[in-house]
């Protein structure tokens, strides 16, 4: 027999979005970041990446747009080096771009809502209060003005932790990045180009040999994966993973997230893209840590 989890509300304390706004917000931040702002419709939001000129990430976002601005949505501790360097051009043209936006903040809406409003994929459905995103099945961002009070349709969802909205992002293999991975990875090592942040038919923008090279010479040899693991756990954010081969262990690469929720431990690495999901993985640093690498939920294929 099979139940459905009640759905719970989450408010986003370590999330925000920097605000960008003007006449040339969208020509603007198309010469900035991977995502093709040109090809998309008014209520249609994209992950996408900013880089540096060397193509490594500064953030990796979900670009929501609203009426008056345009949200990109990241983890709050790469915020302001993203809107930074956005801001250093930013000067020629007609925008106005801010650290944080001042209109809206930010709930997880996890559970199926299907019977309280209908969402789609990667659109934006105005509500009363704010605006619904469907990332995944089962995971919608609540972007609720502030000067609002809760949607009355969500009122009665139950409240549930932050690491609840980590974990789902883990599970469905969603990546941002944190302050400490500022300018290590290229976006194809977070799966960008799977989860449609990376337009490759789009005019240039900040890193885009490093990302067209990634493609079309198949420089990229790095992928992310969920992996789980025991409540108990030992893990933190930067540590190795090691597979056991014939005679040790091999490091295969690092924790970029990790976090426990009811009883389980779960986490994104970065990882060679060929390992195999079925071998035996440990944490270097908790050797008595073993990991489970999952499957993808999608093709890393273009």
């Amino acid at each position: 027999m099979t139940h459905s989890i009640q759905a719970q509300l989450v408010k986003l304390e370590n999330w925000q979005a920097i605000s960008v706004s003007g006449d040339d917000t969208n020509k603007y931040l198309n010469s900035q970041v991977t995502c093709d702002l040109a090809s998309l419709a008014d209520t249609q939001a994209s992950f996408g990446c900013h880089c540096d000129a060397k193509g490594k990430l500064w953030s990796q976002f979900y670009l929501i747009p609203t009426n008056g601005e345009t949200l990109l949505f990241q983890h709050k501790t790469t915020l302001a080096k993203s809107a930074t360097e956005l801001s250093k051009f930013g000067v020629f043209s007609k925008v106005n771009i801010k650290a944080e936006s001042e209109n809206y903040e930010f709930y997880a809406v996890i559970g199926d809502i299907s019977n309280l409003v209908e969402t789609e994929l990667n659109q934006t459905k105005a509500l009363e209060t704010g605006f619904l995103c469907k990332l995944s099945d089962g995971l919608q961002l609540y972007v609720k003005s502030k000067a609002e009070q809760i949607e009355p349709i969500l009122t009665n969802l139950n409240s549930a932790d932050e690491s609840l909205f980590t974990q789902q992002l883990s599970l469905k293999v969603l990546p941002f990045i944190t302050e400490q991975h500022i300018s290590e990875f290229v976006p194809q090592m977070l799966n960008s180009h799977a989860i449609g942040g990376i337009s490759f038919k789009k005019g240039c923008y900040m890193g885009q040999e490093t990302v067209a090279r990634m493609r079309y010479l198949g420089k990229n040899k790095r992928a992310c994966f969920a992996f789980t693991a025991e409540a108990s756990s030992q893990i933190e954010i930067g540590n190795t993973i090691e597979v056991e081969t014939d005679s040790s262990w091999r490091r295969v690469g690092q924790i970029i997230q990790v976090t426990t929720h009811d009883n389980s431990a779960a986490g994104l690495a970065v990882l060679a893209s060929d390992i195999e999901i079925g071998a035996k993985y440990r944490v270097k640093e908790s050797p008595d840590t073993c990991v489970i690498i999952q499957a993808l939920p999608y093709s890393l294929d273009y």
